[in-house]
């Protein structure tokens, strides 16, 4: 019985251990609102250093260790607000900023960890593309919005208190809120681009296959989709007065345009002349020269020559391309950084 009765003693002495800290007073409501942004604003800056990161072309998988250590800050300061009290009664300044944790948490534990694994998928499709860029603009909006509705718990807490608040609080706020502008149209521009850059790609394997109905087919497709992208183009505003990734794209979509209209049929006639030629020589060869006419040689010398002739028109169509398709993309990366860098400063 004395063993019992012991044994409920300290857990009443826990309790009561516990509980007390949980109390904890403090001297001002500046006091405790300073409590809790120590916690916090080591968690923001985090969080807009990574995806500050992710948006400047830096991958995921990069910097997965980053996103770990993120996530162990996150944890321990959830723990921490958790068990602080409210002040004077008043919970909500502590609610709103465990809510955010919450959130920031799902955030880096979730959704970036489902980007790191859609980022090296991404590039095989479109809509892997289409699919991954989507998930990262809802993780940037999840961000941002906690972010605004944990401010708008300090203003409320700091005027039922007489407490002036400074503009540093807002500043992680607009810097979410620029970004997730600047992330949302380079998708748009850059979805418009990767249709027609995807699709070329597909023309260029069929090429390599040696498949004529399949580089016919996927040709009449980018041309299709370069002439989208285009009528996309001439709609879309520009990003506070910022032409050049407008500019990039169109300059991308032109040349996919004029690539599949004028210079890609001319590698297709290629391989229909080097198939025919290769017929015409088997059946040459496949004749002993005594049996061989004139007709023969005629027809020979015919798929000769014009194997030669389409073999240098596919010489320097292939040549004008690559030339002209490393330009517009080196263009295009370049201007796309820039743009970046412009409107989503590094820090």
């Amino acid at each position: 019985m004395k063993k019992i009765f012991y044994v409920f003693f300290c857990l009443i002495f826990l309790f009561a251990k516990n509980n007390a800290s949980a109390q904890t007073t403090y001297a001002s409501p500046v006091a405790y609102m300073n409590d809790i942004s120590k916690v916090l604003d080591n968690v923001q800056a985090d969080l807009w250093s990574y995806t500050n990161a992710v948006s400047h072309n830096k991958s995921a998988r990069k910097i997965e260790k980053r996103r770990n250590e993120i996530i162990e800050t996150i944890k321990k300061s959830k723990d921490y607000v958790w068990k602080m009290p409210g002040y004077k009664g008043d919970r909500s300044l502590k609610d709103s900023a465990y809510s955010f944790l919450k959130v920031s948490y799902a955030v880096m534990t979730e959704d970036y960890s489902k980007l790191v694994n859609m980022e090296d998928i991404s590039e095989q499709s479109y809509d892997a593309m289409e699919a991954y860029l989507l998930a990262k603009e809802i993780a940037s909006a999840k961000q941002d919005t906690s972010v605004r509705r944990l401010n708008n718990s300090y203003k409320t807490f700091a005027a039922n208190n007489n407490i002036t608040l400074n503009d540093k609080r807002d500043e992680t706020a607009e810097k979410l809120s620029a970004a997730s502008n600047v992330y949302n149209y380079y998708n748009v521009v850059y979805l418009i681009f990767f249709k027609s850059f995807k699709q070329e790609i597909y023309v260029m394997d069929a090429l390599n296959k040696n498949n004529v109905s399949a580089i016919k087919q996927n040709t009449d497709a980018l041309s299709k989709f370069a002439a989208e992208g285009l009528k996309k183009m001439d709609t879309l505003r520009l990003f506070k007065s910022d032409a050049s990734l407008k500019s990039a794209c169109k300059e991308a979509l032109i040349f996919y345009k004029t690539e599949a209209d004028t210079k890609l049929s001319a590698l297709a006639d290629f391989l229909v002349k080097k198939e025919t030629f290769e017929k015409v020589k088997k059946s040459m060869e496949a004749k002993p020269q005594s049996k061989r006419t004139q007709e023969d040689v005629d027809a020979f010398n015919k798929a000769v020559t014009e194997f030669n002739s389409s073999l240098g028109v596919f010489n320097s169509t292939v040549e004008k391309i690559n030339a002209d398709r490393a330009k517009v993309l080196s263009k295009w990366n370049t201007t796309a950084e820039s743009f970046i860098d412009k409107h989503v400063p590094k820090n």
